[in-house]
């Protein structure tokens, strides 16, 4: 009998027996007791023979086979946001470069996320909703190598992640008001409960008392006192982005640099600063981040926004698995891709 025999006896992956058959230490108990027993119902396994191609037929030239799931989110909106496919496209080119097979796949909970990972693949790239952080954090248990892509966490984590600096990118932002004259400073989100969002406030802030500035005013969407002070004792806490631009406007000092840290929350800002009448340019100056050009195309005049290499997180997240495959007892890494401000935009 032949280890595909074994794998459909024991109701898991090739890739799967031949890791338990090498004592790998990542397999589950359970699954391992699975193999074991089938290869003890069967004759000795012997290697499947190498064929030469037919004539006429295509060859699977594939060395691994990999998953790429969406945690708490289906896939196809998550993966039409523009960022996201940035980063979607930098997976499917080095995939194809290091002869990888992908295929996408959902999981609402983490214990649907266990169940399809078990031994049918060789590994994962994980996409984390931002609802499931704190149920993801530490409590998945599975055999199956993971790298977190994309998304902030304040922990230490427990699996490989490969994602933008986020606090660099705060900084950055910083720099960048600052080279354009504002003499003053703001941050600006509907979603302040974000870990990603927390790190690029943390980094704008960081930039500010580096540079001996006052600290920058903090305009978060949210009346939740513990949230207020998570960003510090300059904050205004409101319930929309309406009465936030409305504050922005009623207390900032000319000029004034404005970050705002998601594409997505700079065109309902910028349209909203308009709305009441505030010169785009001279009296405000708005920096964002992302570089979703479909969303920004839309904008007169253009903001600046801040490149976090998506693509090439996208790269670097299938290298990485590639390497924890054959590294599974290594120490988890954290890579982070460095964010810029092209020069045509300065």
């Amino acid at each position: 009998m032949t280890v595909v025999d074994v794998a459909k006896l024991a109701r898991v992956s090739v890739a799967t027996v031949s890791r338990v058959m090498n004592n790998n230490p990542r397999v589950r108990p359970e699954t391992t007791q699975q193999v074991r027993e089938a290869l003890a119902k069967l004759p000795a396994v012997q290697p499947r023979a190498r064929r030469g191609p037919r004539q006429g037929k295509r060859v699977n030239k594939h060395l691994h086979r990999i998953a790429l799931v969406t945690l708490g989110q289906a896939a196809q909106p998550w993966f039409e946001v523009p960022v996201m496919a940035a980063v979607m496209a930098g997976i499917m080119r080095e995939a194809a470069k290091c002869d990888v097979a992908v295929q996408v796949e959902e999981a609402m909970d983490v214990a649907a996320l266990e169940k399809s990972l078990d031994g049918r693949v060789e590994g994962a790239l994980l996409f984390v909703s931002a609802d499931q952080q704190t149920k993801f954090d530490g409590k998945i248990e599975t055999a199956t190598p993971i790298v977190r892509v994309l998304g902030e966490s304040m922990g230490p984590g427990s699996f490989d992640h490969v994602g933008p600096d986020n606090a660099a990118t705060g900084q950055l932002a910083f720099e960048y008001l600052q080279s354009r004259g504002c003499g003053s400073f703001s941050f600006m989100t509907p979603v302040p409960g974000w870990d990603l969002i927390r790190m690029r406030a943390h980094g704008f802030q960081a930039g500010a008392c580096a540079a001996g500035a006052e600290p920058p005013m903090m305009f978060i969407g949210s009346t939740d006192a513990g949230r207020c002070a998570y960003y510090g004792s300059r904050v205004c806490g409101r319930e929309s982005l309406e009465k936030l631009v409305e504050e922005f406007l009623r207390t900032m000092k000319k000029p004034a640099g404005l970050f705002v840290p998601r594409d997505a929350d700079t065109v309902t800002v910028q349209r909203l600063l308009i709305a009441c009448g505030a010169k785009l340019g001279s009296e405000v100056v708005v920096v964002s981040c992302d570089k979703e050009e479909i969303r920004l195309s839309a904008l007169e005049p253009r903001p600046v926004s801040i490149d976090l290499g998506a693509k090439e997180i996208g790269a670097r997240a299938v290298r990485q698995l590639l390497w924890r495959m054959e590294h599974p007892k290594e120490p988890t890494v954290r890579m982070q891709v460095a964010p810029l401000v092209t020069k045509d935009e300065v």
